[in-house]
């Protein structure tokens, strides 16, 4: 269930990990009705997974379940001064907060399944970017046949459609990543993430290598429990 709700936004931590360390605002196009709405409980949880991530990796080795979850991931340990995610990240992505405003949003959700004009004509939201002059016949950007080699371009939000994808999804995907890797792909943030709410439910993955890669999950009573304050939640 946790892996599910974490993963349906991941959009969100995967810009918020590459973007300045600050909190930022989101909105939920009314494509997400019945699916998405703006403060419900999967963004909820998934924030709040983003924040205690935030926590635990600022603890360094001295929390040893997540340690060890960022050597697998991120192919090294906390202490190397080049990998490393950047102070205030996950926090950043913790305490990002609604916004009932397009414009002044930071981040927009839309459920519309990324339409495009070869389906929905004129009015869908990505359009293809128009071919270059200069590129040769067979290069243009109509002529393109290869998976996420073609430019778009999304009309409503004025921004294009990288060519760029992220280097692998799933579990099984993201520890065949380089450390240069891990550290620019969503899905290892969302994991990573992912691994230190479940850790607040006495729930860890496996150390044992073989069980590790499968994502074995086990029961662990022994993993620090949090306190409460003044009704808030403390490292």
């Amino acid at each position: 269930m946790y892996h599910s709700s974490l993963l349906s936004v991941v959009p969100l931590i995967a810009t918020l990990a590459i973007a300045p360390a600050q909190a930022e605002t989101y909105w939920v196009d009314d494509s997400c009705n019945g699916n998405l709405t703006a403060g419900d409980a999967t963004i909820t949880e998934t924030l709040n997974f983003a924040a205690r991530a935030g926590v635990r990796n600022a603890r360094g080795s001295a929390d040893t379940n997540q340690a060890s979850v960022f050597k697998r991931l991120f192919k090294a340990t906390q202490s190397n001064s080049t990998i490393v995610i950047p102070p205030g990240v996950m926090d950043g992505i913790g305490a990002t907060t609604v916004s009932t405003d397009r414009d002044s949003a930071d981040i927009r959700f839309y459920c519309d399944n990324d339409v495009t004009s070869e389906t929905d004509g004129a009015t869908a939201r990505w359009q293809l970017v128009p071919d270059r002059v200069e590129d040769p016949d067979g290069s243009k950007n109509s002529q393109r046949t290869e998976p996420y080699s073609q430019e778009w371009y999304d009309q409503y939000n004025l921004m294009r459609r990288d060519r760029k994808v992220d280097a692998a999804y799933g579990w099984a995907g993201i520890q065949s990543l380089t450390a240069a890797q891990a550290l620019m792909n969503s899905d290892t943030y969302a994991f990573y993430g992912l691994i230190a709410g479940l850790a607040d439910r006495f729930i860890r993955l496996s150390i044992r290598p073989p069980d590790a890669v499968a994502g074995v999950l086990l029961k662990d009573p022994t993993i620090p429990q949090r306190k409460m304050r003044r009704g808030k939640v403390e490292g």
